[in-house]
């Protein structure tokens, strides 16, 4: 688990970018012509959650002991809008403009959406938790990093070296 949460953490920005390109192309397809591509549209999302996920594992791996302690372990946060985001995609596909197609994209499209900003305060505080070994969830730069990750096909770039610093250093023994 810990080399998988590394390589996603260190995931070379470029393909956060091919992603997105993909991703929003995608999408416009699928308001154009239709067809499959609507499944793809999601790259633009499930990259970057996978980014986001990595930067969450490898930086509560080098927490210091009693704040993990604190802090319990929200992976499911990941997993409801990752897991969200497929079944948002899927009736486009099977049912493309039925009734049950937009039913459960108005049913889902909040709590997904809710679930990837959480994913990405959660990455945001961890990283800066990692970082200054103390939580202080009134730091200015919360908010700062937070956005970066929302906007992941430039905050990759920007948040490369931190992220790499907090890969660098040796996992706290308890985690």
């Amino acid at each position: 688990m810990r080399g998988r949460s590394v390589r996603l953490a260190l995931l070379d920005p470029a393909w956060i970018v091919v992603a997105t390109l993909v991703g929003l192309t995608a999408a416009v397809l699928t308001e154009t012509s239709g067809g499959p591509w609507r499944f793809l549209s999601s790259l633009s999302v499930v990259v970057p959650l996978l980014w986001l996920h990595g930067i969450y594992q490898i930086s509560r791996e080098r927490m210091p002991a009693d704040q993990l302690a604190n802090s319990g372990e929200k992976t499911w946060v990941f997993l409801t809008a990752a897991v969200g985001l497929v079944i948002l995609t899927l009736p486009g596909i099977v049912l493309p403009g039925s009734e049950l197609g937009r039913t459960v994209g108005k049913m889902l499209g909040a709590p997904v959406a809710l679930a990837y900003f959480a994913s990405c305060w959660l990455a945001a505080a961890a990283l800066l938790t990692a970082e200054s070994k103390k939580p202080n969830w009134s730091d200015p730069r919360l908010f700062g990093v937070f956005l970066l990750m929302v906007y992941a096909f430039a905050g990759a770039w920007i948040l490369r070296s931190r992220i790499q610093a907090i890969a660098s250093r040796n996992p706290t023994p308890d985690a």
